[in-house]
């Protein structure tokens, strides 16, 4: 959600411009990524290496692409989104074209300014999920200034916290946490493991497979939080109590949007 950086802007002004339906020569098509625009990318393999090449949508010939690169990274932008892009209005993932790969065949949008989808309080919007045809309704219904994300798809990762945060050093002088709410957005959380017995105030599924924790990621974060284990194991926070909010499925993967729902006091409408 990030606003588009100058250098960025520089790059994506002095970028080369393609116009629709261009072709770099022979290849075989490998996949075909849709843009919110209602453009898509079709992702081509020459030579040993992906080539994107920019496809308009019905009664857009006319619009040309910009195409640039960083690091692992590859966008194609319409002309008629690039003063967005770079005023930071419409989000730069949504024309990475690696990350769109990423997040599956359908665009899932976070939108302000709609009541279409999933109410997101916190942001004054929506998270929707449309195929090509949908998100050229959507764009062509924006209005200037109106913010569009894309929901992107998390994936959880493991690390050693503890050291790192000072904790040892906290929790001898006493900061325990006593008190503090806190949310813990993940894969849920097993509020029968011994080290969390009683830690969890609420839970709520954002995935529609239950509150319960069946792949691990969010017991363990919960854990390193509110973890009532020995000296070696003891969470950062024992003294807190625990928000689980289950955003990722039992496979541990799900959208950026759910997160918003930790942006609400408890017993708040929408919480």
């Amino acid at each position: 959600m990030r606003p588009i950086t100058l250098a960025v802007a520089a790059c994506l002004l002095g970028a080369s411009t393609t116009a629709a339906g261009a072709h770099p020569g022979p290849s075989t098509p490998d996949s075909t990524i849709p843009l919110v625009t209602g453009d898509e990318v079709v992702v081509h393999e020459v030579a040993g290496r992906d080539v994107y090449v920019p496809r308009a949508g019905k009664g857009r010939e006319h619009i040309r692409f910009a195409r640039y690169e960083l690091p692992g990274r590859h966008f194609v932008v319409p002309s008629d989104a690039a003063a967005a892009v770079a005023a930071g209005t419409v989000d730069e993932a949504l024309f990475d074209v690696d990350a769109l790969a990423r997040n599956g065949r359908e665009l899932a949008l976070i939108v302000q300014g709609t009541t279409s989808g999933r109410t997101l309080r916190s942001l004054s919007g929506a998270a929707l999920r449309v195929d090509r045809e949908g998100a050229a309704r959507v764009w062509a219904r924006r209005s200037p200034g109106q913010k569009v994300w894309l929901d992107r798809r998390v994936e959880v990762a493991l690390d050693r916290t503890m050291p790192r945060i000072g904790a040892p050093d906290a929790l001898a002088g006493g900061h325990t946490g006593q008190g503090v709410e806190v949310a813990v957005l993940d894969t849920g959380v097993d509020g029968d493991h011994p080290d969390l017995a009683g830690a969890v105030a609420e839970a709520r599924d954002f995935t529609g497979s239950g509150t319960e924790d069946r792949h691990g990621h969010g017991t363990h974060v919960a854990s390193t939080i509110r973890g009532a284990g020995d000296t070696r194991y003891r969470g950062g926070a024992p003294g807190s109590t625990l928000l689980s909010g289950k955003v990722l499925d039992d496979g541990g993967s799900g959208y950026l949007s759910s997160r918003a729902w930790s942006g609400r006091p408890r017993g708040a409408p929408g919480w």
